[in-house]
């Protein structure tokens, strides 16, 4: 019977097993966490150059390889999740630790990236289960992903009776919103349904009449459609109609405009 191959592992900060190993984390500001551990034989002695394999867990996705060094000790950094680790030396029987956990649970939260640290204040938030909130740019400066669940989240939040108030400066977000206030130093001077704030801007209608091409600018209302397509008849030689609605941003601007107008009048 070949020699035992005994690994001893570490992640995060959180021992794996009984084995009086300290771990630590990466020191930078980062998302990675870390597995180390020391690969030994069954007498206790230290195994160099062993190769430590990272795999995803359930799958054979090789994610990172490591070599044990003198002291047995290896050190591999690796995003969150969970992953299989096998270890394997000349002459030795290969060591599997089929489930190795790895979180920044111990981590301190200044260490953390933007978007992590955005998860903590909204988990700080809403860890007592308020039934207002005041979230000011939750989704700023994060991936699409984490916008995407954080905006599942507040829309659940909403279903339950909870009352968000959303700042935000990111016009598109606005639209997924219930009822958007717009503000402007410190004054409400729009406050309305996503819908009927894009109904305040312009469409513009282009169309092709034998050949040529034609614009009409409208509101942005249902209404101000059924009527120019009225006055274009929808007749047989208008072969296709196109629309280009004002934007969000655009609108916020002229709402803005048209306060401050009224105000130097």
């Amino acid at each position: 019977m070949k020699p035992a191959l005994l690994l001893f592992a570490a992640i995060s900060s959180s021992v794996l097993f009984v084995s009086q190993v300290n771990a630590s984390t990466v020191g930078a500001p980062t998302n990675l966490g870390i597995i180390r551990g020391v690969v030994r034989d069954d007498g206790g002695s230290p195994i160099a150059d062993a190769t430590v394999a990272i795999f995803r867990a359930g799958t054979s996705r090789l994610l990172k390889q490591v070599q044990s060094s003198e002291d047995g000790s290896f050190i591999a950094k690796i995003l969150p999740g969970t992953y299989k680790v096998l270890a394997v030396a000349q002459g030795f029987n290969p060591v599997v630790l089929a489930s190795v956990e790895v979180n920044r649970a111990d981590d301190l939260v200044r260490t953390f990236s933007g978007g992590m640290k955005k998860r903590v204040s909204l988990c700080c938030a809403l860890i007592h289960q308020p039934k207002i909130v005041f979230l000011d740019e939750p989704t700023a400066a994060i991936d699409p992903h984490l916008k995407i669940q954080s905006w599942n989240l507040f829309r659940q939040l909403a279903n339950k009776g909870v009352t968000l108030f959303i700042s935000t400066h990111l016009m598109d977000e606005a639209l997924l919103c219930d009822k958007v206030a717009i503000l402007r130093n410190g004054e409400i001077i729009a406050l309305d349904t996503p819908k009927k704030i894009l109904e305040r801007g312009k469409t513009i209608i282009k169309f092709s009449e034998n050949g040529e091409v034609k614009e009409s600018v409208i509101d942005s209302t249902p209404g101000s459609l059924a009527k120019e397509l009225h006055r274009l008849g929808l007749k047989q030689d208008i072969t296709s109609i196109s629309f280009q609605p004002d934007n969000i941003e655009n609108i916020v601007l002229n709402i803005i405009s048209e306060k401050e107008n009224s105000k130097s009048k």
